[in-house]
């Protein structure tokens, strides 16, 4: 009995680890000289894998050994969200912190947020999200026409787990993962500016809250441009309501909006050029022919991974909320500096010079 559950949870893995490194099961069982009816086998737990081949797809997957042991892993039925594909690597060090994260709730006996919000979304419907984004501001607390200072922060108030760290690719901005034992967790790649990873952080918000049930291992997301149209809309109207836009420019008397006036609303909406121009153009306060003169002005000023008179880097402290958990677990001798140490991934004597600062 034993050795099929052995058998089930290493094929359950092989799997997992062959569809996120994006390689076929064809080219798999070439690389590692064996039939695709024997690699089917081992996936579906018929044939018990042997060491040796199992290395083979260990290296090819570019993962640990231990790895296809385990059972119960963390989002074993999640599917990643990004406009491109992600690297196996940058999935793995993702899930490794949504662990920590995980770990650090659970000693501070806070459990994963589900929002009581049973919407799914795959046609475009301007009104509904418009109602969403206002419905969520509400439930975070938020004023419906304000600027939001820090959208990565409301999110964390609101226990959605918010990982950064260097991807190593600035074309990927984030992506995000739900499952019922971890809840939200959403990365975003510190190497991309502040205004792109607020822009980001909810976008996939979007996605968490309209495409929840996109968020399973093999099933095929259909729609999939039409869907992040929907998520681009939320996060424009979630950041910059229409109300509040059109409120701003007419008490600063703008009627035709210039480029000092895109300038003007992205510092007062903490938002990009780029976001604050389309959403002047959903709102029909400029047409497509002024639209595509901003944009282009944007252009000839900054590089596509650049923002024109950014938000300061001191804004974001990132991952606040993960920090927050270690050093309230720590002051409550919950957790060692060596924990310390080894949830934030620093040596030992940092780890200490952090818990005296902390008191």
């Amino acid at each position: 009995m034993r050795k099929v559950n052995l058998s089930i949870t290493i094929g359950e893995n092989i799997k997992k680890a062959i569809k996120e490194s994006n390689l076929s099961q064809g080219l798999v069982s070439k690389k590692i000289n064996i039939s695709r009816q024997t690699l089917n086998n081992y996936i579906n737990g018929v044939t018990l894998i042997d060491f040796e081949k199992l290395l083979n797809i260990a290296n090819l997957t570019n993962r640990s050994v231990d790895f296809f042991y385990k059972t119960n892993q963390l989002f074993g039925n999640y599917k990643f969200r990004s406009d491109i594909s992600i690297d196996s690597k940058l999935k793995i060090k993702f899930e490794e912190s949504i662990r920590k994260y995980d770990e650090i709730e659970k000693i501070n006996k806070i459990f994963p947020y589900h929002m009581d919000i049973g919407v799914y979304l795959d046609k475009f419907d301007k009104e509904y999200i418009a109602t969403m984004a206002e419905k969520i501001r509400c439930l975070f607390e938020i004023d419906p026409n304000s600027p939001i200072a820090n959208p990565i922060y409301e999110l964390e108030k609101n226990d959605i787990k918010i990982i950064q760290f260097r991807a190593g690719n600035r074309d990927v901005s984030g992506f995000s993962a739900y499952d019922q034992k971890s809840g939200y967790c959403i990365f975003l790649n510190s190497e991309c500016n502040i205004e792109r990873r607020f822009f980001t952080a909810v976008n996939e918000l979007g996605h968490l809250i309209f495409h929840k049930d996109d968020y399973q291992g093999d099933i095929k997301v259909e729609k999939e441009k039409v869907k992040e149209d929907i998520a681009n809309e939320f996060a424009g109207l979630f950041l910059v309501p229409a109300k509040a836009l059109k409120e701003f420019c007419k008490e600063n008397f703008i009627e035709k909006v210039g480029f000092e006036d895109v300038l003007s609303l992205k510092k007062y909406f903490n938002v990009s050029a780029k976001c604050i121009i389309k959403r002047l153009l959903n709102e029909e306060v400029i047409n497509k022919e002024e639209y595509e003169e901003l944009n282009n002005k944007i252009d000839s000023k900054v590089g596509s991974y650049e923002e024109y008179e950014p938000i300061e880097e001191e804004r974001n402290i990132e991952n606040y909320r993960f920090i927050n958990l270690i050093k309230k677990a720590f002051l409550k001798e919950e957790i060692t500096i060596s924990k310390i140490a080894e949830l934030l991934e620093i040596p030992v004597e940092e780890a200490n010079k952090k818990a005296l600062e902390w008191g």
